[in-house]
């Protein structure tokens, strides 16, 4: 299943770059720009945003 993936990937990519930039990347490229877009998978860290004091006068009553 993975290696069909990473084929479906690099089909991707080759097609994506010929269509919108009108190129045709070598295997090398190809194999660099799929291995960066695999490394973005992972687990989003949790970010708790910071709770900004009230605005005087910006209050709903």
């Amino acid at each position: 299943m993975r290696q069909a993936l990473h084929s479906l990937m690099e089909d991707a990519i080759k097609v994506m770059a010929k269509t919108q930039f009108d190129k045709d990347l070598d295997e090398r490229k190809v194999a660099d720009i799929a291995a960066f877009l695999d490394s973005l998978n992972g687990e989003f860290p949790v970010q708790t945003m910071p709770r900004l004091p009230a605005t005087p006068g910006d209050l709903l009553d």
